[in-house]
């Protein structure tokens, strides 16, 4: 079974030998190399042609963009199985072995599995597919670089939606899935990814279009409701790398002072809790401690610790009467304002949404 393997790629000097070494090394019979430059100016090319006698098709042009660059690979490409891997990514150890065997085993048209994040220090974190297949009109749930398509579907429905500049293969997943192809979804780490992509450094831009692709496959309100909260989520993300940036003790001071006119609490003395311990946890909390606020506790729905970064963690039940929660979690967050509903003697909020409007009002 032939394997095209694709990487596109632009001024990548500091990575692409490492994704180059890592596709040879995948010890396959029948590999097809295929590697797209967008015309690089700063050594690129020279790395490409270190390599060039084991690359079946090479070439360096201007294009349109990433997934130009992509649609443009997969035109080349003459493989049973089509792999594409980007220029700051690379495979791990026997992972197109693997890859080849599932398609002989099972009937599919489609493979996809997990994949490693590296981030800047050198520290992998594994990321998993999601298991619901049936929640694609709803978020991406396969990993691009970690997604292996038999060559003929993309004869089937075609290329890349190039009007899309960050999620084109979003949109072609849900275009394959609903075209019916068969996606085998496997426990297995095939390649890993380097941090600061170009959807995860364009974050909310990239959610804004993935709303858009989302809405045009499907007219689910709870979809359009999903995407509209997980855009503020995003906002509030980016919100916090800059306040976290901001040293000036005069604009925490106002922060503060415009916390307080939010919160509805009797007295700035009041209770403050933060449900979930989890990443937005923190970081809710280190935007409190910069206002000088001070924080009661943490909430979780079953305690797993009794501190955390110092600070009680305490169980809903133990919420003392008159207090302000902020959840914290987005996945779950629908959940916890329904458990604390239940508790009409305090006030919750969502915590990103609360910290967006205190920034931009």
């Amino acid at each position: 079974m032939k394997m095209s393997v694709i990487t596109v790629c632009l001024n990548s000097a500091n990575t692409l030998e490492r994704t180059i070494v890592s596709v040879l090394n995948q010890g396959i019979e029948e590999l097809e190399y295929i590697i797209i430059d967008g015309n690089s100016t700063d050594g690129t090319k020279d790395i490409i042609k270190k390599y060039e006698k084991y690359i079946s098709y090479w070439v360096s042009e201007s294009d349109e963009g990433l997934f130009d660059a992509m649609n443009k690979g997969i035109e080349k490409a003459t493989g049973d199985i089509v792999a594409i891997i980007n220029s700051d990514d690379f495979y791990e150890k026997g992972a197109l072995k693997r890859v080849i065997k599932y398609f002989h085993k099972n009937k599919i048209d489609i493979l996809t599995g997990n994949e490693y994040i590296v981030g800047k220090n050198g520290k992998r974190e594994a990321m998993f597919h999601y298991d619901s297949m049936d929640e694609i009109h709803k978020r991406i749930i396969f990993m691009h670089p970690a997604f292996f398509v038999k060559r003929v579907c993309y004869t089937k429905i075609g290329l890349f939606d190039t009007k899309y500049k960050f999620s084109a293969d979003y949109d072609w997943m849900i275009r394959a899935y609903d075209a019916g192809f068969l996606i085998l979804d496997v426990d297995d780490f095939f390649t890993s990814c380097s941090d600061g992509g170009i959807g995860s450094s364009n974050t909310l831009a990239a959610t804004v279009e993935q709303k858009e692709i989302a809405l045009q496959y499907t007219n689910d309100k709870e979809i359009e409701l999903y995407y509209l909260d997980r855009i503020n989520y995003v906002k509030f993300r980016e919100i916090y790398k800059k306040l976290v940036e901001i040293y000036d003790c005069k604009f925490w001071d106002k922060l503060r002072e415009k916390a307080y006119k939010i919160l509805q609490i009797i007295e700035q003395e009041g209770d403050i809790y933060i449900w979930g311990i989890g990443i937005n946890g923190v970081r809710i909390y280190e935007l409190f401690k910069l206002m000088k606020i001070n924080i009661t506790g943490f909430v979780e729905s079953q305690k797993s610790k009794d501190y955390f970064l110092n600070i009680p963690v305490v169980s809903p039940d133990e919420i003392k009467s008159g207090s302000s929660v902020f959840i914290t979690p987005f996945e779950y967050k629908e959940e916890i304002e329904n458990e604390i509903r239940n508790r009409k003697d305090v006030i919750s909020y969502v915590g990103y949404e609360f910290f967006n409007r205190l920034v931009e009002d």
